[in-house]
């Protein structure tokens, strides 16, 4: 193998190895097989323009396309558009327009899926796309840098690019298993280019007990590992060794600094935070609170109306208000006499999110700082006051809500037409979901609480916080439908989507759950009490709260239990808290080619052969890709090598020497050494059964090389290009038929048969 093969072969498992953290970030990690894809394809593709000596830039711009196209090839396999046509066959891998639309959509459904979850996130066909892209810019990145510049501790940094994402967006960093195959990586590359240079230095040839030379580089190789790994075992140990700094060596008021300053920020996007809340390890308080009522509500913190596929993004309207004056009336609530109860909350440091939790709908919010609510919604945000530590008060509506009136409630018109929006062929795609739920459910409120008591009992859903496909956009919806599993986002972003495929108005609610109540009649809320639910809109009555996220397991709604315009069901879920509910791994991803869960097909309609097909077909491709590069370049070096042997008889003899020393390598008959032409003559001899005219005409050869290095005079020899054509035929016919055809497909290059040092150059005559 030669020097430029063995980096480009090194580079591209480093590239490999680098990747290996970011499968931390995800929820499965088989994504990583067809990652490996464009590895390859940069590797084949830098290293057969290279032997055609193409610029660095023509290169790095053909190892992109090829990268872009294996992304287009994904996405049309998986992306949005597959979802509803099916596999796609061929077309995927032939680019067109329709097939960039599909790469750019589907791109944009991963940013909207990174934007939407905290890690680990689950793994759909925008992810995929999105670190498959990583990868292929990474592996172009490092083969850049390490083979074509041969720069090659430059490619540090960009190998540690993963690693470095990884430790930054998980929340407690990433194990130090992750470190190692990305540092294996590195030392590779430095071992392969400081031997490729050491060797290069003209040092003296070593001998083995029988006098052959030894292959160079060994012992600098047997060095280099034994201080690669010994720097290794210093960078994953040293760490965890050495002592922390604890609040204890800074007492005082320096300690309260360094909490305060370690605590995580409030988050811009609570349902961005929901699922990570509910699985930290630590159930944290997050709110306190007192109230005379005896029916504690939910507290909304955010409230999201606009559904564009992808992802919900917060309602709001254009009126703004301070809340000292007051918060407007409910929006859709008739009632002019209302009763009011007091509520006083507490947040601690770690309450997560920007937004003031609150009991729907509130009238008046009693708070020191620069607080405004938002007419359409009445949520509260201060654009520059931290809500951590604030203590409030807060009088909330008690409205009593009549199931008859919410029954009779006629259509609230256009002004909600936004709420009842959803994308293109969605309501098409859930419609037998929603026939099978409301069944003859007449009235909008009936068809509600139909699609409530389906999600909690009759549908056969499970609460289950680990399944892979975690999100909120159309096509994690279909797969919880089809699934049948998910936890509180789920339930109740889809329950709003069903809802407004049957015309009703609904938004998505994010808060928090009414927690535990104390023995001092304080109620205690924690991280593990985040909560989403649906709200739909019913005029006269306005925005009321449904659950349709399961109860504990075997605890139904009773039959008669309404909700009421201000507060959810009084059946707790308790399904939503950790553990409470039965869980279960769906152990993959639906929507991606090859990543099904459990062996069950994905969303596409393509199963798990077809991964092995699309992957296969990519192999074949690269193989196929590379024994044609490697049988150009060979035949390319063999004519360029014979045209300057026309010019005087010595380039004549190195010529057939080198032919010779080549075919010996494609056939396993020697390797490539330091010893002398006349040596490797006497090996060929030892192992290949030479008849007489072989043996005459590998005589000559040698003769001619030596004369042609050591001599005063080279005497031309016009046979030597036809004497080595036979002995290659001869050598040929010597070895089995495998080899033989391994020989053809993948010849040796002009490289491998010179390394070990140049030959000396010939004296010149006098």
């Amino acid at each position: 193998m030669s020097g430029t093969t063995r980096s480009t072969a090194v580079a591209a498992t480093a590239s490999l190895l680098a990747a290996a953290p970011l499968a931390a970030v995800t929820a499965a990690d088989r994504w990583l097989v067809v990652a490996a894809v464009p590895i390859v394809l940069v590797a084949t593709a830098g290293w057969a323009l290279r032997r055609v000596r193409l610029p660095a830039t023509t290169v790095v711009v053909i190892q992109t396309a090829l990268v872009t196209w294996w992304l287009g090839v994904l996405a049309a396999l998986g992306g949005p558009a597959a979802w509803s046509a099916g596999a796609v066959g061929w077309r995927a891998f032939v680019p067109s327009p329709e097939w960039a639309d599909r790469l750019g959509d589907t791109a944009g459904a991963g940013v909207a899926t990174l934007r939407e979850h905290a890690a680990p996130v689950p793994v759909d066909p925008g992810v995929v796309v999105l670190l498959v892209g990583c990868v292929g810019v990474m592996a172009v990145a490092v083969d850049l840098v390490a083979v074509a510049l041969r720069r090659v501790a430059l490619a540090g940094p960009i190998l540690a690019s993963a690693y470095l994402v990884a430790a930054g967006v998980l929340p407690n960093g990433v194990p130090w298993a992750w470190f190692v195959p990305p540092a294996c990586g590195y030392l590779l590359l430095l071992a392969v280019e400081h031997t490729r240079h050491v060797t290069h230095w003209g040092r003296g040839c070593a001998v083995d007990a029988a006098g052959l030379p030894k292959r160079p580089g060994t012992a600098l190789a047997r060095t280099a590992r034994r201080v690669g790994g010994l720097a290794l075992v210093a960078a994953v140990a040293v760490p965890a060794v050495l002592p922390g700094v604890g609040d204890g060596v800074l007492p005082g008021r320096w300690g309260d600094v360094e909490r305060w300053a370690s605590a995580p920020a409030p988050g811009e996007d609570p349902i961005v935070d929901i699922h990570r809340n509910l699985r930290r390890p630590d159930d944290v308080t997050v709110i306190e609170f007192t109230t005379w009522s005896g029916d504690p509500p939910y507290l909304r913190s955010a409230v999201y109306g606009e559904f564009d596929g992808r992802q919900w993004h917060q309602a709001g309207g254009d009126i703004l208000g301070r809340v000292e004056v007051g918060l407007p009336p409910p929006p859709g609530l008739a009632a002019t006499e209302v009763t009011l109860i007091g509520y006083d909350l507490t947040l601690t440091d770690d309450y997560p999110w920007r937004s003031l939790p609150l009991p729907y709908p509130s009238r008046y919010v009693d708070i020191e700082g620069e607080w405004y609510y938002d007419a359409a919604t009445l949520a509260v945000v201060s654009p520059t006051d931290d809500p951590r530590g604030t203590s409030y008060h807060v009088e909330a509506v008690d409205v009593a809500a009549d199931p008859e009136a919410m029954r009779d409630a006629t259509d609230p018109g256009h002004r909600l037409d936004p709420m009842r929006e959803l994308p293109d062929g969605l309501a098409e795609t859930i419609r037998p979901y929603v026939e099978e739920a409301v069944g003859g459910a007449a009235t909008g409120y009936d068809q509600a609480r139909a699609l409530e008591e389906w999600f909690r009992a009759g549908g056969g859903f499970t609460y289950d916080l680990d399944v892979v496909d975690q999100g909120g956009s159309a096509a994690s919806l279909v797969t919880f439908l089809e699934d049948r599993r998910g936890y509180c986002e789920q339930y109740a972003a889809t329950m709003a989507v069903m809802a407004r495929s049957l015309g009703i108005p609904a938004r998505l609610a994010v808060g928090f759950l009414p927690g535990e109540r104390a023995d001092d009649g304080r109620y205690i809320v924690s991280a593990h009490d985040a909560h989403a639910w649906p709200e739909l809109y019913f005029a006269g009555t306005g925005w009321v709260g449904f659950e349709p996220t399961p109860p504990d397991r075997g605890t139904g709604i009773p039959d008669d239990t309404e909700p009421d315009a201000g507060q959810l069901d009084g059946d707790r879920p308790d399904g939503d808290r950790p553990g409470a509910a039965p869980t279960g791994s769906a152990g993959g991803s639906a929507g991606m080619p090859g990543l099904p869960g459990d062996g069950e097909p994905g969303i596409t309609g393509v199963d798990g052969g077809s991964l092995a097909w699309l992957l296969g077909g990519a192999a074949a491709a690269t193989i196929a890709l590379a024994v044609a590069a490697r049988s150009v370049s060979s035949r390319r070096e063999h004519r360029r090598r014979w045209r300057r042997a026309a010019a005087t008889p010595a380039l004549a003899a190195e010529a057939a020497w080198a032919d010779l020393r080549l075919m010996a390598l494609d056939l396993g008959l020697t390797r490539a050494s330091l010893a002398s032409p006349r040596v490797t003559a006497h090996r060929l001899a030892e192992i290949v059964e030479l008849d007489q005219e072989s043996r005459r005409l590998l005589d000559g050869v040698v003769r001619a090389v030596e004369r042609a290095r050591y001599g005063p005079h080279v005497d031309p020899v016009p046979t030597l290009e036809r004497d080595v054509a036979m002995l290659r035929r001869t050598l040929l016919r010597s070895r089995p038929a495998a080899r033989r055809l391994l020989a053809r497909l993948w010849p040796a290059t002009g490289a491998a048969a010179g390394r070990g040092g140049t030959p000396p150059r010939p004296r010149p005559a006098g």
